[in-house]
């Protein structure tokens, strides 16, 4: 019992994250409303050819390898096509090359509409925060280093854009699509279809386990490489100081030690995102060859056909794939809860200096001379 309440925690707490960005900065998001419902449009289009594909490859196996005469919900292209083999052939492939046309026109168009709106999204968060910056007090900058405000400005904004448009866009295409296909595979056969869900649990319970760790270690990575950054600058920036005092071999070292810190934190970034790429693929493999196995078993007796468990197979891949990219969107959703985290931090420091404390008179532009000589 304890299971499913930790992850439906898990995935509450994951949610509540993407939603507090998504508020926070919903000022650049706003603008370009239309845009992302353009997209949006453009994934649901998508998601109808996907969910059509696998049609096709039903009537080449059981009306046309396996002579079964055709019988489709609608007459009218039943007394069209009729039982000749050629035809149907000749139908369901050209079928299969106008819906991939049509999937590729619908996702050219996704991802050129997604990247528009992130690339916006990173020019006015980047306008933002510098115009922020520039506004701080001088001890936060003497307390802050250079390099490490540098990349906020840069590697920080683009992570936050991954997350405010593709991220967030590619969760609800996926779950679109996830939702298409469990509809179609309880309709055609229940029994298989809960054989292909049976492994959702596992795959979010992997998904909320690893995805706090990542978070956590990504955040360390960010940090690291901000110290790095910060070395970097400062080394460069007085390289005619390390030049006239001949400190090369000892800056050299110096950047060695930060150099394989920040590659220890990549590296067990790295360990645990393909910890959870593997035990996804091992839920997938499981949950593949159990319906398989059913399905094969259920032809054999006659109550499903081959083309119609064809079909009900290319379904579990393409809902498997999407569990995969979701696994993935987790990863990268938590990689990038770290530099939101410290893009934030910058925006809601508060500086010392306020307009209105103790204002200046209004100046009287003259300079007035007074006990001064002239030799």
């Amino acid at each position: 019992m304890a299971m499913p309440i930790e992850i439906i925690r898990g995935q509450a707490r994951g949610l509540l994250s993407s939603a507090d960005t998504i508020r926070r900065f919903r000022g650049e998001l706003y603008p370009h409303w239309r845009t992302l419902l353009g997209a949006l449009l453009c994934a649901i289009g998508y998601t109808a050819m996907r969910l059509a594909e696998p049609w096709p490859l039903k009537f080449i196996f059981d009306n046309v390898l396996t002579g079964i005469p055709i019988a489709t919900p609608i007459p009218w292209l039943d007394q069209t096509i009729g039982n000749d083999r050629i035809r149907i052939l000749l139908v369901a492939t050209g079928a299969i090359l106008a819906l991939a046309a049509l999937r590729g026109v619908f996702y050219y168009y996704q991802s050129y509409l997604t990247s528009r709106v992130g690339q916006e999204v990173v020019l006015r968060i980047r306008r933002r925060l510098f115009a922020h910056l520039q506004r701080l007090s001088l001890r936060f900058h003497n307390q802050s280093s250079t390099g490490d405000l540098l990349t906020r400005l840069t590697s920080d904004v683009n992570n936050l854009r991954e997350l405010l448009t593709a991220s967030l866009l590619s969760l609800v295409s996926e779950t679109v699509i996830m939702a298409g296909f469990v509809t179609i595979m309880f309709i055609m056969n229940w029994r298989l279809a809960l054989l292909a869900v049976i492994t959702i649990p596992v795959i979010f319970a992997l998904v909320t386990v690893f995805s706090g760790r990542i978070r956590k270690a990504a955040g360390k990575q960010r940090r690291r490489e901000g110290e790095l950054a910060a070395r970097l600058h400062e080394a460069l920036s007085g390289i005619h100081v390390v030049q006239l005092f001949a400190r090369e071999d000892e800056e050299d070292e110096r950047l060695r030690g930060l150099n394989k810190r920040s590659l220890r934190s990549g590296l067990k970034t790295a360990r645990l995102e393909g910890r959870l790429n593997q035990g996804v693929e091992l839920a997938v493999a499981v949950g593949m060859a159990l319906t398989l196995w059913f399905g094969a078993t259920e032809v054999i007796a006659g109550r499903l056909t081959p083309g119609e468990l064809i079909v009900f197979v290319a379904y579990m891949q393409s809902f498997y794939r999407p569990l995969r990219r979701i696994s993935r969107v987790a990863e990268r959703a938590s990689k990038a809860s770290s530099c939101v985290d410290r893009i934030t931090e910058v925006l809601d420091h508060e500086s010392e200096v306020r307009d209105g404390d103790r204002e200046a008179p209004p100046f009287r532009g003259e300079i007035r001379f007074d006990q001064v000589g002239f030799a």
